[in-house]
């Protein structure tokens, strides 16, 4: 799915043990560990494999019980490993951490999608770009194991023109629809818009997708209703300040794609981590 390199694994790695466990040889630490990693929730897993990376990096003996996109019950063995008991140290946290941030929003995702498909089976959930720094590759790894997809996974691959392009460059909105159209015959050209008259404008003006900002719930479904209006193959995107709780009110006013970042925000999934000498 999403592919982590050795170096992006030894980063993982190095935040947490940059030179060793001295609490580890303080106390002489020697032999061989257990460790195992349990759900202890209902949830949607993600982040197995780069947490047995991890382990292996450390030559431990890994066994995945539930692979990235699985389905966990509570009480439910996620992965185990074993071998020296100062590896299986530094093991723990670094694994721990990137299950349980993966995992949540992985189940959050699904949640999302779920509550979303039970009001407009046609809606899709993506989520922004707007990640916690540094977690971007996992976060899009989870949501992609949630049922989700990425909106935009940067600003090199895909046109989205806010009202602030328009003051530097000059333009009407309108304008610089038109002028990115001329411009570029692979990509389609959306626009974000923070009321109906405008997403009315940027659907007269020629927009493939209209991305509808923090509208009221009531005021999506008209904007949506007209947009459509104009042109039934316009894209609308419902964005800004939707979350679990509202996901299917929004879903309502039948978009075609929810947008969110609170997912990313989500609580972190219980893991229970259990080390035993071997």
């Amino acid at each position: 799915m999403i592919h982590f390199s050795d170096t992006e694994i030894d980063a993982f790695l190095a935040e947490d043990v940059p030179y060793f466990d001295l609490t580890a040889e303080l106390l002489d630490i020697s032999g061989k560990a257990n460790i195992s990693f349990a759900a202890r929730e209902n949830g949607v897993i993600c982040g197995t494999e780069e947490a047995a990376k991890i382990c292996k990096k450390l030559s431990l003996e890994t066994n995945i019980h539930i692979p990235s996109g699985g389905k966990s019950n509570s009480g439910d063995t996620i992965l185990t490993a074993s071998g020296d008991a100062k590896a299986v140290l530094k093991a723990w946290k670094p694994s721990q951490n990137i299950l349980e941030y993966a995992s949540a929003v992985a189940t959050q995702t699904a949640k999302m999608v779920e509550a979303i498909k039970a009001v407009s089976p046609h809606t899709h959930f993506a989520t922004t770009r707007k990640t916690i720094p540094n977690t971007k590759k996992l976060a899009i790894k989870a949501v992609l194991c949630g049922g989700g997809y990425a909106h935009r996974l940067g600003l090199s691959e895909s046109v989205l023109i806010f009202a602030q392009y328009a003051a530097l460059a000059g333009m009407s909105l309108e304008e610089c629809i038109q002028k990115a159209k001329q411009q570029t015959m692979e990509h389609k050209i959306a626009v974000e818009v923070k009321n109906k008259p405008d997403a009315i404008a940027a659907a007269k003006a020629g927009a493939d997708i209209v991305q509808c900002d923090k509208l009221e719930i009531d005021e999506m479904r008209g904007t949506v209703a007209a947009v459509k209006s104009v042109d039934s193959r316009i894209t609308i995107i419902a964005t800004g300040g939707i979350n679990l709780q509202n996901a299917a009110s929004y879903a309502a006013a039948k978009p075609d794609i929810i947008v969110s970042s609170s997912v990313y925000y989500s609580k972190p999934f219980d893991v229970k981590v259990t080390i035993e000498p071997a």
